[in-house]
């Protein structure tokens, strides 16, 4: 088994959009780059960086509103797990759902 090691400058796990817009700020300042992670359960490259590592798990904000023109939206923060979402609209009156053909219960582990 691979082990990934990495180092960053520093490591940022906000909780609102005001404390991203801050750690967006300090990056341009600070002349840093920034790679965002969610879970961190991947051994993908992705999240791999030298500068700051933004882990959006705490971004988990769901807003359901109805819009005038497009009936019922809804917006979503970026570290915001889609079972969270499903379960906010299958609680909603009236009960919503994803415009999706994706199905939770149709992704399968494969072990070859």
């Amino acid at each position: 088994m691979e082990q990934f090691v990495f180092r960053q400058n520093a490591i940022f796990e906000p909780s609102t959009l005001e404390d991203l817009i801050d750690i967006v700020n300090l990056a341009k300042i600070n002349n840093k780059t920034i790679r965002c992670a969610a879970q961190g359960h991947t051994e993908s490259s992705l999240s791999v960086t030298k500068h700051y590592l933004v882990v959006v798990t705490k971004l988990n904000q769901i807003t359901v509103q109805e819009h005038p023109k497009y009936g019922w939206t809804i917006t979503a923060e970026a570290g915001t797990p889609l079972s969270d979402v499903d379960k906010v609209l299958r609680n909603h009156d009236p009960p919503l759902t994803l415009d999706s053909e994706t199905l939770y219960d149709t992704f399968r582990v494969s072990v070859l």
